[in-house]
């Protein structure tokens, strides 16, 4: 009799959680979310998180605030989200540099444990200040044979990063990775004299471009870029044919939940998103800014996320960058 009691109990206290559980996605959002963007404000990331989350605050009908946190590059922000609770008030707005935390020892867990929303990226440039001794990509690679070269790029395993470890990678030479907390400090720092050229995005770029304080001088791309407004911009493979062996990387810039939000409550934020990709504010984003949109969230997010994982992971492992083994967190190796 005790033990049919006790099963009674617990059958209704799981139907109880189970309510409960329901209720609390029914009715959500009830109050403000926040957005914890793990860079510097200014940046990509940033401004793609605050894009977003002023066209999804319409739909949802609740502020969406974004807070940056750029501690311990980055990792201050992603373990704060991870350890609120997964109720779908604290998102994660980032870039591809989450990707490397875990071989970092930065975050115990791969991506597996996200749920995705991935808006854009945008092409990657190597510029220097107007008033740069250098004028060509060339130049440059001839004098990094002889003397450190000083590149400004954002936290370590952003694309930013990766891309300029690549560099080193195929051609030997001197580049001198200086770290920043965000995209934006690291061109500030180009034009303040303290690096000899800078690494971001286009998006991130071009106003500076625009207004003549910085000269790209090429895209790490496999192939030249054409710029409205701007002009053209030579591929480095015009100069290091080896990169065209080198795996393909991209930008990703959006946001993340834990995977274990309610399945309501993400629905919900799906719903969101969607209504987001659909609105004039972020196809003007997109525009205005010379980004490519991706708009990936679910099963297609979570392929696209897990591949690139893949290669910065083992990339990132071959060249000493990491002091985990991708292999202990079951990352596979990709084809190279």
């Amino acid at each position: 009799m005790f033990k049919k009691l006790n099963l009674i109990l617990v059958i209704i206290s799981l139907l109880g959680l189970l309510f409960l559980s329901t209720n609390i996605a029914a009715e959500w959002p009830r109050r403000p979310i926040t957005i914890a963007c793990f860079a510097a404000a200014g940046g990509g990331t940033d401004l793609t998180n605050r894009t977003l989350a002023g066209v999804m605050e319409k739909y949802l009908k609740v502020p969406i605030n974004v807070v940056n946190m750029t501690g311990a590059g980055g990792a201050e922000a992603v373990n704060y989200v991870w350890q609120q609770k997964h109720d779908g008030y604290t998102w994660l707005g980032h870039s591809e540099g989450i990707l490397l935390m875990p071989l970092m020892g930065a975050f115990p867990h791969t991506t597996k444990v996200w749920e995705s929303f991935i808006l854009c990226g945008s092409p990657e440039l190597f510029s220097v200040r107007s008033d740069s001794p250098y004028k060509t990509m060339a130049e440059v690679l001839e004098a990094a044979k002889t003397k450190e070269i000083k590149v400004g790029a954002s936290i370590p395993g952003a694309i930013h990063h990766m891309k300029l470890m690549y560099l080193v990678r195929v051609t030997g030479l001197k580049f001198k990775y200086v770290p920043y907390p965000g995209s934006y400090p690291s061109q500030v720092a180009c034009l303040a004299g303290e690096v000899d050229a800078v690494m971001t995005s286009l998006q991130e770029q071009s106003e500076l471009l625009k207004a003549g304080k910085l000269r790209a001088l090429a895209a790490i791309e496999k192939t030249a870029l054409d710029v409205p407004g701007i002009g053209k911009i030579p591929s480095i493979v015009d100069w290091v044919p080896q990169f065209k062996k080198i795996p393909e990387i991209k930008q990703m810039l959006g946001f993340s939940v834990p995977y274990d939000v309610p399945a309501d409550v993400i629905t919900k934020i799906r719903t969101a998103y969607i209504y987001a990709l659909r609105s004039e504010e972020v196809k003007n984003f997109i525009d205005k800014n010379y980004l490519i949109l991706y708009g990936l969230y679910g099963t297609r997010a979570k392929s696209f996320i897990q591949k690139l994982e893949s290669i910065f992971a083992w990339l990132a492992w071959e060249a000493g960058l990491v002091k985990e083994s991708p292999e202990k967190f079951d990352i596979p190796k990709p084809a190279f």
